[in-house]
């Protein structure tokens, strides 16, 4: 009789909470559709939203994107629409990202930088671009960030590039890798998503900013304003609201979130790693490919930040390490992880990580680059 009476306690809950059923539905259902920042990825929305963005960039347009689309996608969309590589190609971290193609005139230039890149990344990258073209590009600028060296460093955005990747290691002659286990975290993450308010704000915010819920990028109509704009060379111009949020982002609640990318678990350097950046520098000067390694800086506060945490001595020992590969490969660096070192201020920077575009371009830029390849600046 109490089995019966509990039983029976329990419809009587679930029909009285019957007309919030709805709600975690609808949420969900909203979410899955708009995907904002394409981590759900369980329908075609989110890579139809990044081919349009390649379509933007080959016609010549800029776009604003609020939430981020993975450059990945574009980029092999981009290569597949193309037929030469550029003169000048750029690969590593979104620390790279307000290089421009101005900057190197009289050259085509492609920004093939990502977001969170990995070693995996830079060799898979790498291969799409020497694997589809006739023609090599005539110089590889390479920028190489402390986790990339980090094999606990939880990033797993690279396996959208995992078969150029493996493509990559066996024309270099590495030995082929299992592939390695997904990050919990990063597998779960979907599902976290899925029945997110945050992100169901996130989905409706989309959807009123794009008047669409299929994903079509908003194409910028002018000049940089107050939203950030992409423009078709891969890189990023800084809006005003990106410019004065540096206080925002370096709020205690964030830095160690902001500064610390990858570096948890930090307590050796990978070898893999290693091993793959003297290859894939090898093998482009192999090819003819003029190679800079740059050491993009991170802001001073969060500098200080991690220096006086674990993290601090490997983003050191990681550099050592980079600086000891380029004078065994001959090949040129510039740059540092420490900002004090290559004297810029936190009024350089709009976050932790990214620098201001004329802050990169004067400390960094193109005339850094051809100059320390000496090669002529402006390039003829």
């Amino acid at each position: 009789m109490k089995a019966e009476a509990d039983f029976t306690a329990l419809v009587a809950y679930v029909r009285r909470g019957a007309w919030l059923w709805p709600i975690p539905i609808v949420i969900a259902l909203t979410n899955v559709l708009l995907d904002p920042t394409r981590l759900i990825r369980w329908t075609s929305w989110s890579s139809r939203y990044e081919e349009r963005v390649a379509s933007a960039f080959l016609a010549g347009t800029s776009v604003i994107d609020p939430f981020g689309f993975d450059h990945r996608v574009v980029i092999k969309s981009i290569v597949t629409r193309t037929t030469r590589a550029p003169d000048v190609l750029v690969l590593g971290s979104s620390k790279l990202w307000p290089l421009h193609r101005e900057q190197f005139a009289g050259m085509t230039m492609q920004n093939a930088a990502v977001a969170s890149a990995s070693m995996q990344d830079l060799l898979g990258l790498y291969e799409l671009y020497i694997r589809s073209f006739p023609n090599r590009p005539k110089v590889l600028v390479l920028g190489i960030e402390p986790w990339m060296f980090n094999a606990s460093s939880g990033i797993e955005r690279w396996r959208v590039l995992d078969a150029d990747y493996r493509a990559a290691r066996a024309r270099f002659g590495l030995t082929a890798l299992p592939l390695p286990p997904r990050n919990l975290g990063t597998t779960l993450e979907p599902l976290t998503l899925l029945f997110s308010p945050d992100y169901f704000q996130r989905s409706l915010k989309t959807a009123f900013a794009q008047r669409s819920i299929s994903g079509v990028p908003e194409l910028a109509r002018g000049p940089v304003g107050e939203a950030s704009q992409w423009s078709p060379d891969g890189g990023i111009y800084f809006g005003g609201a990106a410019r004065r949020g540096f206080e925002l982002e370096m709020r205690p609640s964030e830095l160690g979130v902001r500064a610390g990318l990858g570096l948890g678990h930090f307590t050796a350097l990978s070898a893999t790693a290693t091993e793959e950046l003297r290859a894939l520098i090898a093998d482009a000067r192999s090819q003819g490919i003029a190679v800079i390694v740059v050491l993009a800086p991170y802001a001073p506060r969060a500098y200080r930040y991690l220096q006086r945490t674990p993290a601090g001595r490997m983003i050191d020992e990681s550099e050592a390490l980079v600086r000891r590969v380029a004078i065994d490969a001959n090949v040129p660096l510039i740059g540092t992880n420490d900002p004090f070192a290559l004297g810029v201020t936190d009024a350089d920077f709009v976050d932790a990580l990214h620098m201001l575009g004329e802050s990169l371009d004067r400390t960094l830029g193109a005339r850094k680059i051809f100059e320390t390849l000496a090669l002529p600046y402006p390039p003829r």
